[in-house]
């Protein structure tokens, strides 16, 4: 559900297409949250909350990973900036996934 939910602008400067994960696409709701579920300010890092459809055609994997209230967490921990260009639009800086995978060599 996070794959199509930010992107740049043209105008954006190098900075806004190289550091930040771009702005809010219209289709989706987002926020960042702490370990409690409570919103952050603005330039505090918290996790990455998705609000959207569900899976495409999947509505059993849309059950088993959307809250009560409909957020998918996703495990990405980010920044999000105040609106900042001359569109009011949110520009957000993802650091890290807090989930690790780890793989394992088979015998």
């Amino acid at each position: 559900m996070t794959s199509i939910t930010f992107q740049s602008l043209l105008d954006d400067n190098e900075y806004r297409k190289t550091e930040t994960v771009g702005y809010i696409m219209d289709h989706v709701e987002v926020k960042v949250v702490d370990r409690k579920g409570n919103l952050v300010p603005f330039g505090t890092p918290g996790e990455l909350c998705v609000r959207a459809k569900g899976y495409w055609n999947d509505p059993e994997k849309t059950r088993e990973v959307l809250s009560d209230r409909k957020w998918y967490r996703t495990g990405y921990v980010l920044i999000s900036f105040s609106p900042s260009n001359k569109n009011g639009l949110t520009a957000m800086s993802l650091f890290f996934k807090k989930t690790v995978m780890v793989v394992s060599w088979a015998d």
